[in-house]
């Protein structure tokens, strides 16, 4: 079944990469000079071609780590610089060095982050355990909060597929991903990950 999967991911991709790549020679003039408009529409198209790239690919990690397939290069990491290269934070907090996959970390705070993109980031730590919590103050919208639930419930029909790979990848560590279901102030996220032993500065 898994080669099945990777058989499928790179029969759909190819073709959306030599698009991809005609697309990007028709950007950069080489047969010939764009107007504006003509400009405009095919960056259009190479958004959604990307996208779509994506898409594919996170469906492609979802089955891996559904499986059990994905191997981690864990490291101590500093979660603070982290959370910064995505959105601004405090540089004076002290943040937690966590035991993770740097490249991992980066991409479920980016999906996290896609989800809640004015959310406001801190950071805890209980026991063993770092906690980091994306608090979105704004009013919850009854169909996003659905939406969220039924993500990190692994709902295969979810439209949050970023969100159901951060957890996927959160469990993958030894972590969990959740939302807070008594949170009346807006919507709040706790990820959870296993904690270095000392705290950095950004």
């Amino acid at each position: 079944m898994r080669s099945e999967i990777k058989i499928l991911a790179h029969e759909l991709t190819s073709p959306l990469a030599t698009s991809r790549s005609a697309l990007a020679m028709l950007l950069a003039g080489d047969l010939g000079e764009l107007n504006h408009k003509q400009r405009e529409y095919l960056e259009h198209v190479m958004q959604l071609d990307e996208y779509m790239i994506g898409l594919i690919s996170s469906w492609a990690d979802m089955e891996r780590l559904s499986s059990g397939q994905v191997v981690l290069e864990v490291e101590a990491c500093n979660v603070g610089s982290v959370v910064a290269r995505q959105k601004e934070v405090n540089r004076r907090t002290q943040w937690p060095m966590v035991l993770a996959d740097p490249l991992r970390l980066k991409q479920i705070i980016i999906n996290i982050l896609e989800v809640l993109p004015r959310a406001e980031v801190r950071a805890r730590t209980i026991e063993d355990m770092c906690v980091l919590t994306f608090h979105d103050s704004a009013k919850s919208k009854p169909q996003l909060r659905t939406s969220i639930i039924d993500a990190l419930h692994g709902d295969e029909s979810t439209n949050l597929l970023g969100l159901r790979i951060a957890r996927l990848l959160a469990e993958a560590h030894g972590g969990s991903l959740e939302i807070n279901p008594h949170a009346t102030d807006g919507t709040k996220l706790h990820l959870k990950l296993p904690l270095a032993k000392q705290l950095n500065l950004l």
